[in-house]
């Protein structure tokens, strides 16, 4: 009987442990506020707070306070990533929320009504999509990015599906088929017309790592991202489903693109980049996804950054180091 309750108890503090840090994950990850933690998990406000605490006090979380950049940091950035097309960047606050404001603000003061916009997929992306003034265009044409799959939550198509929903007046919304066929190949090549002539592109970064959509996404394609990982080990992260290694070369994983049809290209992404017309914004959160963002730098896929304060300090270490 005692083997049995030291076993028991064993296994509660398991569960204990592995709720807290699922909690965890939630609230400091995902910057979800208490009460949509305890709906999603079925426990009471007051569970998620305990657990919380209970992670602090066993170390499962840890924190370091790092002063804020200055805007004679940022100016230097500014200068150093001039080389890769870069022209503006913002940090903003230390959330994948604050994030997805700055972007929102952004966007509304550089667009205007009857612009073609067209939305990566990813938690930030459609962080966005929330944080965004209801209203404010009409006669606007919104693309997703690919045709990834439709039970997925933060799909490129659902973004694009609630964007629209933001800006009803008049507004196109290309549905992108996720299968491919001869019969729906001129479909796909309308809609590849209308985003190459986009006037606002929001990409995401994802580092190809279990817990980031970037490597999660793959599950909904019927996929192994385990597998994907093993086969293709040079790849970093993924900006606009573009699989990148370090020195941000596009690498070609044939599973993915056989089952997702692009609206955009790799070189549509960079051609759109260097012009003056289309701007071309990486929106980003969390110093974890410095390697794929800096991928996505040298590949030249953005004009314009904006991210939090752990993630532009982490890219301002990085390049005094280089």
């Amino acid at each position: 009987m005692a083997h049995s309750g030291s076993i028991d108890k064993i296994s509660l503090l398991q569960s204990r442990i592995e709720q807290a840090i699922r909690v965890c994950e939630l609230y400091f990850g995902q910057d979800l506020p208490q009460k949509q933690i305890a709906q999603r998990l079925a426990m009471s406000t007051a569970s998620v707070c305990r657990l919380l605490r209970y992670a602090r006090q066993e170390g499962l979380v840890k924190f370091t306070i790092s002063p804020p950049l200055n805007r004679g940091d940022i100016s230097d950035l500014e200068r150093d990533l001039e080389e890769f097309g870069i022209h503006k960047i913002i940090v903003a606050g230390k959330t994948v929320n604050s994030v997805a404001e700055a972007t929102a603000r952004y966007f509304e003061d550089s667009n205007s009504s009857g612009s073609t916009v067209v939305l990566d997929g990813g938690w930030t992306v459609s962080c966005f999509v929330d944080s965004l003034t209801p209203g404010m265009f009409e006669r606007m044409t919104l693309v997703p990015i690919c045709a990834d799959p439709p039970s997925y939550a933060v799909a490129a198509q659902d973004s694009v599906s609630r964007l629209a929903l933001k800006y009803p007046e008049k507004v196109t919304c290309a549905k992108q088929p996720h299968l491919s066929s001869k019969l729906l190949a001129p479909l796909h090549k309308k809609i590849q017309r209308r985003a190459r002539h986009a006037n606002f592109i929001v990409l995401g970064v994802g580092p190809w790592e279990k817990g980031f959509t970037a490597y999660e996404f793959a599950k909904c394609l019927g996929l192994q991202p385990r597998s994907l990982h093993a086969s293709y080990p040079s790849v970093v992260g993924l900006c606009g489903y573009c699989p990148l290694d370090s020195e941000g070369s596009l690498i070609r994983i044939r599973e993915l693109e056989n089952k997702m049809p692009r609206a955009l290209t790799f070189l549509d992404i960079q051609r759109m980049s260097k012009s003056s017309c289309c701007q071309v914004v990486i929106a980003a959160a969390s110093e974890r996804k410095i390697a794929v963002l800096l991928a996505a730098i040298k590949a030249r896929l953005c004009n314009t950054l904006i991210v939090d304060e752990a993630l532009g300090s982490a890219l301002v270490k990085t390049i005094r180091r280089s």
